[in-house]
């Protein structure tokens, strides 16, 4: 068994990225991230001895893009086909200001505290209604090109939306006259 080399855990989320180079900006896509650094998605690839600034958007729900400066630390190509070569760049921080630190910080803390609150909503579930449900809501997420998290916060949201909406139109009992 091989041991952990990561000093934090990763968080799955997915958000543009710009990386900005001697050679220009070059766009992506976040895969997963940590307080030590990330994964990105890209077309292109920065140098392999330089530094490169970065420029996170995470979801606006975190206020604000965190911004850092990084250095590659291990890279993996994909190249299905040609037309479609792409790479998966991994990378460490080495230079976050102190507010984006907090920010990103604030930003892995929310996001893990929702998946846990979302796996126990699925763990609490009959397993065929589980398999079921996150078998249909992967199928749509890659329909719609969407985030399975992002389509299962929405169907829960519609849920408690329709639980709210039904009890309102539930007549309060009254009382029993003795």
């Amino acid at each position: 068994m091989t041991k952990e080399k990561r000093e934090y855990s990763r968080i799955e989320i997915t958000c543009p990225v710009s990386i900005s180079t001697t050679d220009g900006v070059i766009h992506g896509a976040l895969k997963n991230i940590s307080l030590g650094g990330g994964l990105v998605l890209c077309k292109r690839l920065p140098r392999a001895d330089e530094s490169f600034d970065l420029l996170i958007e995470l979801p606006p729900e975190y206020a604000f893009p965190v911004s850092a400066t990084a250095k590659k630390v291990r890279l993996h190509s994909q190249d299905n086909d040609v037309a479609s070569l792409s790479y998966e760049l991994a990378f460490r921080f080495t230079d976050i200001s102190e507010e984006n630190f907090k920010g990103l910080c604030n930003a892995l803390e929310s996001e893990a505290r929702l998946r846990h609150r979302r796996q126990k909503a699925i763990t609490s579930a009959p397993s065929g209604v589980k398999k079921s449900v996150i078998r249909s809501m992967k199928k749509l997420s890659r329909v719609l090109k969407r985030s399975f998290s992002d389509l299962f916060q929405e169907a829960m949201e519609d849920l408690v939306r329709k639980y709210e909406m039904e009890s309102e139109q539930i007549p309060p009992k009254k009382a029993a006259n003795y």
